[in-house]
């Protein structure tokens, strides 16, 4: 960084009048003695020697001096930049200060959150941003601001390929979460540990999806890690929440039964307090029940017997759900038309069911039409 003029000129003013003679112009030459033809005698070259070792001594300590005037951006201060820069979706450039702040400021304790931030800004570029060949295809029907933005984006998914891979089949960029591997790794005691391994998983999760990699025993078995990694983290309802999401619409054509049973088993002993485990393993009964494979719905739901799906089919009201087989017994829950139910098994004319919420009871079955396995999945 460049000297503070002031400084610099206070430095050369107060070093002119501690020593006069360093104006004296045959000082960098041999010079003559006043009055005479003869060179300057020995002493008074020694007297320059020493007086041009201290000019150079003057000058480093006060350009030393005038670096003081060169500070740092606080760590806070770069924070709140790339905060806002974040908040106002401008995720390259937030992510850019994040790093910057994380280069700068190693100790600081801001650095892992910055780290976080630095990973989801960057995530959500590998989202947001084109393929180059859908930008080529679409940049001529696009504004200048967005042309330059998504250039910009480009060049550093490009530069930076060691954190973002290229799918070219797929014209995508996936990003492969190097910040929080570097923020569980070397900020273990750090608040947003929990936070940068749920990210991980998510990461993982949608690149397999998006690369059309993701079986039902991979997702549970990426969740069941975090979950015994982080049993009391509060992202252990929510990734339930997304397994469930995931495994409703799950439409691929080959179930690993065994494998998925495995995992679910293992996700149901390490969130076995979590709000909606029951919903999950619902969701994946019916799959199994799908194919016909009784036996594993039944060792999901922690049951005896399962017999298949049912469709409540009362013609307007909802059906009652009894504690017992007979109208003579309480309701402990209704279900809605077109709902579906787990039949557990049959006695005469009523079903053992289970409901979605994991409510078992007892309807009749002149309102329960049972569903005959589809074999979609094989």
């Amino acid at each position: 960084m460049g000297a503070h003029p002031g400084a610099c000129r206070e430095q050369f003013l107060r070093h002119r009048l501690l020593y006069p003679s360093c104006a004296d112009p045959n000082i960098f030459g041999e010079g003559r003695a006043e009055g005479t033809d003869r060179p300057m005698n020995a002493d008074r070259s020694r007297r320059q020697r020493f007086l041009i070792s201290m000019l150079s001594l003057t000058l480093v300590v006060g350009v030393a001096a005038c670096d003081v005037f060169k500070q740092e951006i606080p760590p806070n201060e770069m924070f709140t930049t790339a905060e806002r820069q974040r908040e106002n979706e401008e995720f390259l450039e937030a992510a850019q200060t994040y790093d910057a702040l994380i280069a700068a400021h190693e100790e600081s304790e801001l650095v892992p959150a910055a780290l976080f931030y630095s990973g989801i800004c960057k995530f959500t570029l590998s989202l947001r941003a084109p393929g180059p060949k859908a930008f080529e295809q679409r940049k001529g029907g696009l504004s200048d601001a967005k042309q330059e933005m998504y250039t910009h984006w480009l060049d550093y998914l490009e530069k930076y390929d060691d954190n973002f891979s290229y799918i070219e089949t797929l014209d995508t960029y996936l990003y492969q979460g190097n910040e929080f591997k570097i923020l569980i790794e070397q900020h273990p005691a750090s608040n947003y540990v929990d936070d940068a391994a749920y990210q991980l998983v998510h990461t993982h999760f949608l690149a397999k999806q998006r690369t059309k990699t993701l079986t039902l025993a991979t997702a549970l078995q990426l969740y069941h890690e975090f979950f015994a990694a982080y049993p009391q983290s509060p992202y252990v309802p929510k990734g339930i929440e997304h397994l469930m999401q995931f495994v409703a619409d799950y439409d691929e054509t080959i179930l690993d039964a065994e494998a998925t049973l495995q995992a679910y088993q293992e996700v149901s002993q390490t969130a076995e307090r979590a709000a909606g485990l029951g919903r999950l393993a619902y969701l994946l009964a019916k799959i199994f029940l799908q194919v016909g494979d009784t036996t594993r719905a039944a060792t999901l739901l922690d049951v005896p017997s399962v017999i298949g799906i049912g469709i409540v089919d009362t013609k307007s009201t909802r059906l009652n759900i009894r504690s017992g087989q007979g109208t003579e017994f309480r309701i402990v829950a209704k279900a809605d038309k077109g709902e579906e139910v787990l039949l557990l098994s049959q006695a005469g004319q009523w079903y053992n069911v289970r409901l979605q919420d994991g409510t078992i009871g007892y309807a009749h079955s002149e309102y329960i039409r049972k569903l005959q396995p589809t074999g979609l999945y094989e």
